[in-house]
């Protein structure tokens, strides 16, 4: 049974010897970091067990599938925006810059940049994708990589803040987490100031 994820790929690499996939998590949530991440994987890496990041449920799938892209890409890199970073340049910006400082750091080592959605602002060879995660084996690794590591950074903010329940709503607008932030309050440079619900919490 043919990978559709794996196949697309491959017709690119008739053309091109390195793709860099590119991706981003967290932008709709209200609590936490974006984080952006790309890679470069090995031409002959395949896994059937990697797909968009958001159908694999599991923290410890995730963090193991992380790994192992890890193990077998030539080059990655992720950055990270706070909230006050998100809230200073939007979710989109914030996206678009991450996605900008990736494929400018990794500019000689790949031919072509395969992103989800988000056009770069360079003049390099580039597909942008609608739901690219889901097309394209590297862009669902880059996904991988993003999320693991929000998902790291979500567990040290449970950890510094028990009542928010970050570890189960990573960060999203949850029925509980509305509650918890109406009981509480939002927590300066976690939520994001500029989103609605936090808005109307001050107004």
């Amino acid at each position: 049974m043919k990978n559709n994820l794996k196949e697309f790929d491959n017709q690119i690499l008739k053309d091109y010897k390195r793709i860099l996939g590119i991706d981003e998590v967290g932008r709709g949530c209200i609590a936490g970091p974006l984080v952006v991440a790309g890679v470069i994987l090995k031409n002959d890496f395949f896994d059937e067990r990697i797909k968009d990041s958001k159908q694999i449920k599991s923290i410890n799938k995730r963090k193991e599938l992380a790994d192992l892209i890890k193990q077998n890409c030539l080059n990655y890199e992720i950055e990270i925006f706070n909230a006050d970073d998100v809230d200073k340049l939007n979710p989109k910006k914030a996206s678009i810059l991450g996605m900008n400082k990736i494929a400018n750091k990794l500019i000689n080592n790949y031919d072509i940049c395969l992103t989800d959605f988000e056009k770069i602002d360079q003049n390099i060879v580039q597909l942008n994708l609608t739901k690219g995660d889901s097309k394209s084996f590297t862009i669902a690794c880059a996904s991988i990589l993003a999320k693991s590591k929000r998902d790291e950074i979500m567990a040290e903010l449970n950890n510094k803040h028990p009542n928010y329940d970050f570890l189960n709503n990573q960060g999203y607008l949850t029925t509980k987490h509305k509650d918890l932030i109406s009981k509480f309050g939002p927590i300066k440079s976690v939520h994001r100031y500029s989103y609605k619900f936090i808005k109307e919490f001050f107004s």
